[in-house]
């Protein structure tokens, strides 16, 4: 891949994420719900709420617009309120991560240029959903997305609901793209992080809860972007703390893995968008009518959840 390709070259001037490894040490960052009212519009006090939240708890910043605030259910002028408001929440305490993925190349470049202008440290970009393309198309629909933004961009590969990115096209794109920074690999796979690492690549974040420990204890990862840590920041910040401080992560990680085995039953993000409500970060407003059956589902979990909090120090929502 160079030029030919659609890259511009080595030299163009681009945005970079600074100092994308926080300080030599793990990178913590929480990907966010997007809290709405009932009418489904964007509700920017939990917004605020969750960002303060999060901060308190100690994360290096957030990352908004990804499948954890369910891109795909919002308009781009309702992403561009989120990027925005998050921005004015976090004033300069944190990075901020905004994922721009579309089902086209000309939409997540539109994403991309609004984030940017609201401040966003770099852009999180998975390949487009719903159509299944063959690997050449996503490798070209990188390319371009790189020589189109001035600006730091991480490939976001979550193939549970978009096009898969092979961990060899992920390194490939990396080293040739000088603004694709890395990537975030939702995948449950380790494979893109480990290629990733064997070419010095700045940004290796694990996006999957399951598997941050053993993302983190390898080495292939030097950072995450955690679903789990917008509500819980305390329990993956105390696994995060663990490998940092060089401690048996074992502990923290079977606390994380219990609440992991708990929401996974739901679709995407309800179990998290329920229990967050439970903890006062905004009301749980679902995308499709909830049937007898996950009503079951979601009181169960509530029931669950008051067993599993009782007596655990949770931190305050202010």
């Amino acid at each position: 891949m160079g030029a030919a390709s659609g890259f511009p070259g080595r030299g163009a001037p681009h945005g970079t994420l600074k100092s994308p490894v926080h300080n030599g040490r793990v990178t913590f960052l929480a990907a966010l719900l997007t809290p709405t009212d009932a009418g489904g519009e964007l509700d920017r006090d939990a917004l605020s709420r969750n960002i303060e939240f999060v901060i308190a708890a100690g994360v290096d910043g957030v990352c908004v617009n990804g499948a954890t605030g369910e891109y795909p259910c919002f308009t781009p002028a309702a992403r561009r309120a989120v990027a925005e408001n998050a921005s004015a929440a976090l004033q300069g305490r944190g990075r901020l991560i905004v994922g721009i993925g579309a089902p086209t190349l000309d939409e997540s470049v539109a994403l991309g240029r609004r984030a940017l202008d609201c401040g966003a440290d770099a852009l999180l970009l998975p390949p487009p959903h719903f159509f299944r393309y063959e690997p050449q198309d996503v490798a070209s629909f990188y390319c371009q997305a790189a020589a189109r933004l001035d600006g730091s961009i991480l490939i976001y590969n979550i193939p549970a609901f978009t096009n898969p990115v092979a961990p060899e096209c992920i390194a490939r794109l990396a080293a040739a793209a000088p603004n694709i920074i890395g990537a975030k690999d939702s995948s449950g796979s380790l494979a893109s992080l480990a290629a990733l690492k064997k070419q010095r690549a700045a940004v290796r974040w694990i996006g999957y809860d399951s598997k941050i420990s053993e993302a983190l204890s390898s080495g292939a990862a030097n950072g995450l972007i955690s679903g789990v840590a917008g509500v819980f920041p305390e329990v993956v910040g105390a696994l995060v703390g663990a490998h940092r401080a060089g401690n048996d992560p074992a502990a923290a990680d079977a606390i994380l893995l219990e609440i992991v085995e708990r929401i996974e039953t739901l679709p995407v993000p309800w179990a998290l968008k329920l229990l967050a409500q439970r903890r006062g970060l905004g009301e749980a407003h679902f995308a499709l009518p909830v049937s007898n059956g996950r009503r079951q589902e979601l009181a169960a979990l509530e029931e669950w959840f008051e067993r599993w909090s009782a007596g655990r120090r949770l931190l305050p929502v202010a």
